[in-house]
């Protein structure tokens, strides 16, 4: 099997891609090591977390040019990698890890190269440079790295059409969202034999060309979305059990959510398991838990309401118990600890996050109303929020629906922002007047969610569908 290892400075989106892929199953890799030149990046506990070897290898670490460069290649030796895979790797290559590593070091270029290549060709000058000159296809290139910039053999492009208006900034999203796509295809192709990497130069090779997957179906706003579609619904059902009201334990917990489920599961666009709700029961409400995610349909996405909040790397734990051990779709957190930490759950960018901006309880005005610079202090987190999904596209933030002038607010400085809105049902919101606030056209934009009124009625169906067709005839009205 194929040894890989990666050199990274950040998230490293494509390399996390990689190694799920191998882990399950779909691509006949061994992922071995990850290398950062970034102490703090968020790859290093993803990659820590996935039973990677990591190491912290940059010129703080080493000073000098050389002994870095003798550093890296060692612990690719070490680890006894076949292959070297760039994922945004902001350095470049030293020429003892060129030597060990000939034709073995692979790189994504966000364009079509040659063109848009070189030096400064990198970030939002690429999409700048594709925009300004009026190219109407862009993409992926996978190269192998020689000793210059953007020079080594194309082994692979993938395109994608760019659209009539489009940004900079938007097309940076686009592009970012193909390139693990286009490493995984790669990677495909060397392991089935199309690409021979000993058999490839400049000039003398022409790279397997395809267009990028129709988006949709893979990120948890796309899976939303289909949901919302599917069932005519922008509900979401809360799946909160008390055990004041449902006897038993947690196995019959798990069951009364499990009967709820069977009763809505055409009603509703999501289910939002509150992790409290099943932490009360011990060891045996998180198997609860894990088994009623097992219960729930494919199409519909889970997102636990974990409000998860602390610094980097205990961030990076808590998305790999959120994301990988409990598979869940999508998650809430907090902001207190920065900018920094929200991106460690963002970095998992085909799961949604939420950033806690504007609470559904009137206790949370005492901080989130306060004013900061002129504005409310939630509107700085939204700021924060707004940002973390520049970059990674699957950011949105939670308002309550029982603050609609706090929602309407944030929606006239975020208007792509996807929002999560508690309060529905047993909080006393008002629909019409949360869905006038948020409600854009997309039904990413506006999530409502219901959880008491629903679990506890007796009859879920009835109680779901009609707070489904509430909303609906709310959006009507607009």
């Amino acid at each position: 099997m194929l040894r890989v290892g990666f050199l990274a400075s950040h998230h490293a989106s494509s390399a996390q891609a990689i190694v799920r892929a191998a882990r399950d199953g779909a691509l006949a890799v061994d992922p071995r090591v990850l290398i950062c030149n970034n102490g703090d990046a968020p790859a290093l506990g993803w990659a820590r977390a996935s039973g990677l070897d990591t190491h912290h290898l940059s010129s703080r670490t080493h000073p000098e040019p050389r002994d870095l460069d003798d550093a890296i290649s060692r612990a690719l030796e070490q680890a006894s990698v076949d292959l070297v895979l760039l994922s945004g790797y902001m350095k470049r290559i030293g020429p003892a890890t060129l030597a060990r590593f000939r034709n073995r070091i692979l790189n994504l270029h966000p364009a079509l190269l040659p063109d848009f290549g070189g030096r400064g060709m990198y970030g939002m000058a690429v999409h700048e440079a594709v925009i300004a000159a009026g190219a109407r296809t862009t993409g992926v290139s996978v190269q192998i790295i020689d000793a210059d910039y953007d020079t080594g053999p194309v082994l692979l492009q993938m395109r994608l059409p760019i659209g009539e208006d489009e940004t900079p900034a938007q097309l940076q999203r686009r592009v970012a969202a193909i390139e693990p796509a286009a490493y995984v295809a790669t990677l495909e192709a060397i392991v089935g034999g199309a690409i021979d990497l000993d058999d490839v130069a400049p000039g003398g090779w022409r790279p397997i060309v395809r267009d990028a997957p129709e988006p949709g179906g893979s990120g948890y706003l796309d899976l939303l979305r289909a949901a919302s579609r599917t069932n005519g619904s922008l509900l979401c059902v809360g799946l909160d059990p008390d055990p004041a009201r449902i006897g038993g334990g947690a196995d019959e917990a798990f069951k009364h959510c499990r009967r709820v489920v069977e009763q809505t599961a055409d009603l509703v666009c999501c289910y939002k398991p509150n992790a409290a709700f099943w932490e009360q029961y011990g060891p045996s409400g998180w198997d609860a838990l894990a088994r009623l995610r097992d219960e729930i349909p494919d199409g519909i996405p889970v997102l636990l309401d974990a409000k998860r909040a602390d610094v980097g790397h205990t961030m990076d734990a808590y998305a790999q118990a959120v994301f990988g051990a409990m598979r869940m779709s999508a998650a809430t957190v907090h902001a207190y600890h920065g900018a920094e930490t929200l991106e460690r759950f963002a970095a998992w960018r085909d799961r949604g996050v939420y950033v806690v901006a504007v609470s559904s309880n009137p206790g949370g005005a005492d901080l989130q109303q306060l004013q900061s610079d002129g504005r409310p202090v939630y509107e700085h987190v939204a700021e924060l929020a707004a940002a973390a999904n520049g970059l990674t596209g699957n950011v949105g933030v939670v308002v309550g629906a029982t603050q609609p002038e706090h929602a309407a607010r944030i929606r006239r400085r975020f208007p792509d922002m996807p929002f999560l809105m508690p309060g529905v049902g047993g909080q006393g919101a008002d629909v019409d007047a949360a869905v006038a606030a948020a409600y854009t056209g997309d039904p990413a934009s506006c999530l409502l969610s219901a959880s008491r009124s629903v679990l506890y009625a007796s009859d879920p169906r009835a109680a779901a569908g009609a707070l489904r067709d509430q909303i609906a005839a709310g959006i009507a009205r607009l």
